[in-house]
């Protein structure tokens, strides 16, 4: 494959206690870049950043982590330091305007969902799962390309139930994409699962508002 879809979830994906804000809503976040781009760029420069900015000890691999990062905590407690948070951000800055990368979120109101009278009412990651499929085979075919998926991994079942819907479409296609060039696009058969410290939450989620966030 060319390109890779690095993938996280932000929110719940239960059906319980829907008119609380913070269990109403569901995304899921794809990062689509290219392997070689991935390897021979982005994991240097973010190596180097940790490095030289953050003092990583390299037995020790730092982690880009939001919540870590706005509350300075752990290795990120140096950016209490005006100097140091400000070279973070241009780095980081630079480092993301040159990475050659796109973003397709699917956001889902459960509320809203879970009120329609059509929905099947399949499980809400599978629901999430299939929007970012059809997008990312969309993007594959506009630039004429094959690709995989690398969802960050969870609990054996969400990751089945990822794996299920991703298997679905494969096999049965979706509603404006037919199986067979589904399959064109996205050829593995199987997703995959990284554990977090190996995949890119910080690509996916903390970098794309990390510059906002701690200024």
């Amino acid at each position: 494959p060319e390109y890779r879809l690095y993938v996280d979830e932000h929110g719940t994906h239960t059906l319980s206690k829907l008119h609380k804000d913070s269990q109403r809503f569901l995304s899921l976040t794809g990062v689509a870049m290219r392997i070689d781009r991935a390897r021979e760029y982005l994991t240097p420069e973010f190596r180097r950043i940790k490095r030289d900015v953050l003092n990583e000890d390299p037995d020790d691999p730092i982690v880009f982590h939001l919540t870590d990062i706005i509350n300075r905590k752990g290795p990120f407690d140096i950016l209490r330091y005006d100097s140091t948070r400000q070279r973070f951000i241009r780095e980081i800055s630079r480092t993301m305007r040159a990475a050659e990368y796109a973003v397709i979120t699917a956001f889902l109101d459960k509320s809203w969902l879970n009120s329609q009278p059509h929905w099947s009412r399949r499980h809400p990651y599978q629901y999430t799962a299939e929007l970012l499929f059809e997008r990312y085979a969309m993007f594959l075919q506009q630039h004429r390309s094959v690709g995989d998926i690398m969802p960050e991994s969870r609990d054996r079942k969400l990751n089945e139930a990822f794996q299920s819907e991703f298997d679905r479409v494969r096999s049965s296609g979706l509603d404006y994409m037919s199986a067979a060039i589904f399959a064109a696009a996205s050829q593995s058969q199987n997703l995959s699962f990284g554990e977090r410290i190996k995949t890119w939450r910080a690509f996916s989620s903390a970098t794309l508002s990390l510059t906002q966030a701690i200024k």
